[in-house]
């Protein structure tokens, strides 16, 4: 399947999709329109981007963070994901997050989803468990 970087012609459909990780997720506090289209917004700078596959069924966000404790060491943290063709979207991610110049990506970051299918996922495309989450090296 194609990935493709998002355009502004896609974020109804990712917005939507947005909205299903969320009800998915044990998150409280309500879902809110504006900030996911700040959030792809932000993935047409050079510090985030965010990929769909062709018929803008899946999506993944990813956004460039120094780690706190060394800010010369860059993650590429996935703070969105969801829907159809997850290992090409991840294959996507990989590809941006290590040209942008991230030592690994991290998934499962912020989708508050978890459990033994996402977690044999994560491990069937090369990431490892790390803290909460699961990362790669590039």
């Amino acid at each position: 399947m194609t990935v493709r970087r998002a355009v502004r012609d896609d974020w109804p459909a990712i917005i939507e999709m947005m909205r299903a990780c969320h009800a998915a997720s044990n998150y409280t506090e309500p879902f809110c329109d504006m900030s996911a289209a700040r959030m792809l917004e932000a993935a047409e700078t050079d510090h985030a981007a965010c990929f769909v596959n062709e018929d803008a069924t899946g999506f993944l966000f990813l956004a460039l963070t120094p780690l706190h404790f060394n800010h010369s060491a860059i993650s590429a943290n996935e703070l969105g994901f969801w829907g159809r063709d997850g290992r090409a979207l991840i294959a996507a991610g990989r590809v941006w997050a290590k040209n942008a110049g991230a030592g690994r990506l991290v998934m499962g970051s912020e989708d508050q989803i978890r459990g033994p299918a996402m977690a044999r996922f994560y491990r069937m495309q090369g990431l490892k468990p790390f803290a909460n989450n699961y990362e790669v090296r590039l």
